[in-house]
């Protein structure tokens, strides 16, 4: 009679013979974790770049310079312009109106319009308590756009960090207001980034104390406009004072 071990494997019958099997081999790594991943999000072609401006140009809009390098939202980077799904776009700025003798003032502006150049919406950012603010980018975000707003109280004075979500018929979703008022203790952003999460990272810099030198700021700010991260680090890694 045959035996019913014949085709058993080798551990098996070494353990009957009273030795110890081998160990198994261990489970393959998971796979890795990217840290504060981003969404590519509304990365616009040139087609789509020349509408944008094009329109900027014909409204009066002047593009944000210090995120003119990030055009396009690659990477979840907020842009002042950035493509829609229906072909279109959204252009973040600055309309300055002139004032005889004196400076201009500026209003922050915001407009989307449709892969023809048309007008969908547009919005102006004037805020009570604020003289000027200035247009400076976005991302789409879940159901409509996140806009970056910078508010001066003075334009002498810093500027107050103000990010707005809109729907995408353009009507305010929440509103975020940075504290402070462009002095001491007041942050930043120097680049926003919109994560896997849903959540807008920001990572800038703040002064503690009048005339200190700035230092290294990270906030984040939830689906619901909530600051959730508040973080002061040591001194600012791109060298501003």
């Amino acid at each position: 009679m045959k035996s019913r071990w014949m085709f058993v494997s080798g551990a098996v019958i070494a353990a009957a013979c009273g030795t110890p099997p081998p160990p198994l081999s261990p489970p393959p790594p998971p796979p890795p974790v990217i840290d504060a991943a981003v969404r590519p999000d509304g990365a616009v072609d040139a087609a789509r770049q020349a509408l944008g401006e094009r329109y900027a140009q014909a409204t009066g809009i002047k593009l944000y310079s210090h995120h003119r390098k990030h055009l396009g939202n690659r990477d979840g980077v907020f842009a002042p312009m950035i493509a829609t799904g229906d072909g279109g776009v959204v252009v973040i700025g600055t309309h300055v109106t002139p004032r005889r003798g004196r400076a201009g003032i500026s209003l922050a502006v915001a407009a989307r319009i449709d892969a023809t150049g048309a007008e969908v919406w547009r919005r102006d950012f004037a805020m009570k308590g604020f003289a000027e603010s200035e247009g400076g980018s976005a991302a789409l975000v879940d159901g409509g756009v996140a806009l970056f707003v910078l508010e001066y109280v003075n334009p002498a004075w810093g500027a107050v960090t103000r990010v707005v979500k809109l729907d995408d018929a353009g009507v305010v979703q929440w509103d975020w207001l940075g504290r402070g008022k462009g002095g001491p203790d007041t942050p930043f952003a120097d680049v926003l980034q919109y994560t896997v999460a849903g959540t807008i990272a920001i990572n800038g810099h703040i002064y503690l104390a009048k005339g200190a030198p700035a230092r290294d700021w990270r906030g984040e700010l939830d689906a619901a406009g909530a600051l959730i991260r508040d973080e002061v680090g040591g001194p600012d890694p791109t060298g501003l004072d």
